[in-house]
């Protein structure tokens, strides 16, 4: 038993002196190929991290360089804007200088450097000349007066002439009609109705009466109106009615009705007799009227006096597009050249600069021009052909020129006195008065009304013809203004 023990025993130790002989031999083998496999990775990680440090070194150099650049740039650009940085500080200073001035000027809080009727005497003296140096057709082209015969002038207000022709169609149809056509004074009133006249009143009888200063006697305009309706006896107004031949129907147009009225106690007599009249009669006379926009919001409030009427029509103020129209058929009449004349203001500001041609830099003046005569303006045409003139800065042989930004100082209205304030709201809406009637509406001594009034045409903002005196049509729109800003004008 022991010897087959020991036998195998020692069979056992040949079977694992085997196993560990192919143990070592598989080791030997395999330990090369491990070997290399772990040399070569330790060789790709060293090629990596060189590879690394060379992307490391080139980005550096790279950022280096950028930053260099950056430098370069930087230091360009402000070497270039430092320049315009310094002319745009001098501008804007020199500018808030002036916006400062004339805050100061306007509020009261500046020095005055000159009296306000100095300044007013100064700028109509300059105007008058100017006026008087342009050429002789010029002048006659921007008369401030109605278009009567020259048809090349008509333009705009093509919705208040249709207004007017659809009310004058229904009225023939046998629709009682009257018209009312409401405006500022010099809003284009009179020329309204010399063109309804020629686009739809041809073949019927037309009565014009203008009453071109006041007239409230009652006797005096009933025969003023039975004489010209060709009345022959009429001695109260429903006789006046039934001598009208209602055969012959007639188109009777009342020119300047604020004019038919004094703001007093017994001075709406007239006017409750037209507006009784027109009442009467509107299916034998179609009626039209026109009023100043002040004197008839003020007879509206007090008589109600559009009931009267089946179309009232209030000239509207006019855009840029519409006043451009009309101001340049004017000027093309002419034959001059329009040449536009572009300001400091304008020289610095960015859009400007940025035009490249000549035309694009004429184009954007014509458009800031029209914009500013129509705010400064407020639509009104009489008003926008004084401030035309005196934006004019040269005359050529073949061209005038004009300076789009309107500078106007007003500051004179600040200066108003009460007294002077209260007689401005009834030049306003009268339009004309003498001093009598003037003293019968503020209820004052006429000599003091005489007075007051002629202060107020020595300082140059109302104007005297005659015996009559009205608001100059240069300082209309800032008296306005400040009227209805104090709430003393509606």
């Amino acid at each position: 038993m022991l010897m087959d023990g020991l036998k195998r025993a020692e069979s056992k130790l040949v079977s694992l002196n085997q196993e560990l002989s192919e143990i070592n031999e598989s080791i030997r083998l395999n330990l090369d190929d491990i070997t290399d496999t772990a040399v070569n990775r330790i060789d790709e990680l060293k090629d990596n991290e060189e590879i690394l440090k060379l992307k490391i070194r080139w980005a550096r150099a790279k950022a280096k360089e950028q930053i260099r650049q950056f430098r370069r740039n930087a230091w360009n650009e402000v070497k270039r804007v430092v320049p315009r940085l310094r002319a745009i500080g001098r501008f804007s200073a020199s500018h808030l200088k002036t916006g400062v001035s004339r805050v100061k000027e306007i509020t009261g809080l500046g020095e005055i450097s000159e009296q306000p009727s100095e300044a007013i005497s100064r700028r109509l003296i300059e105007f008058q000349d100017q006026v008087k140096n342009m050429p002789f057709v010029y002048r006659r082209l921007f008369r401030i007066e109605p278009i009567v015969s020259d048809e090349r002038l008509f333009a705009g207000r093509r919705t208040e002439l249709q207004t007017l022709q659809k009310d004058f169609d229904l009225w023939k149809k046998g629709v009682p009609g009257a018209a009312a056509i409401i405006g500022e004074r010099g809003s284009g009133k009179t020329t309204l109705i010399n063109d309804v006249i020629k686009e739809s009143y041809t073949g019927y009888s037309v009565v014009i009466i203008n009453f071109v200063q006041t007239d409230i006697d009652p006797d005096v305009f009933f025969e003023t109106l039975r004489m010209r309706l060709k009345v022959d006896k009429a001695g109260n107004w429903d006789e006046l009615y039934e001598g009208l031949n209602p055969d012959a129907p007639v188109v009777c147009i009342i020119e300047n009705m604020h004019n038919l009225f004094l703001r007093k106690i017994g001075g709406f007599g007239v006017i409750d007799d037209l507006m009784g009249f027109i009442s009467k009669s509107r299916d034998r006379i179609y009626w039209v009227i026109t009023s100043g926009l002040y004197g008839w919001q003020y007879l509206d409030k007090v008589l109600r006096v559009s009931r009267n009427f089946s179309q009232v029509i209030k000239l509207h103020n006019l855009d840029p597009d519409e006043m451009q129209e009309i101001i340049m058929r004017r000027h093309r009449l002419s034959g001059y050249n329009l040449r536009l004349k572009a300001s400091d203001t304008v020289e610095h500001n960015r859009k400007f600069r940025k035009l490249n041609t000549e035309q694009e830099k004429q184009d954007y003046l014509t458009e800031r021009l029209f914009r500013n005569l129509s705010e400064k303006s407020d639509g009104n045409i009489a008003v926008a052909m004084l401030l035309w003139l005196n934006a004019v800065t040269d005359v050529g042989t073949d061209y005038i020129e004009i300076e789009p930004d309107m500078e106007l100082d007003n500051s004179f209205v600040r200066f108003l006195t009460t007294e002077e304030l209260f007689a401005l709201v009834v030049l306003i809406q009268h339009e004309v008065l003498n001093a009598s009637e003037m003293a019968g509406v503020l209820r004052i001594d006429e000599h003091d009304a005489d007075l007051l009034l002629r202060q107020m045409s020595n300082r140059g903002y109302v104007r005297k013809f005659e015996v009559n005196y009205s608001v100059h049509p240069f300082f209309y729109r800032p008296i306005v203004r400040s009227l209805s800003t104090r709430n003393m004008l509606h």
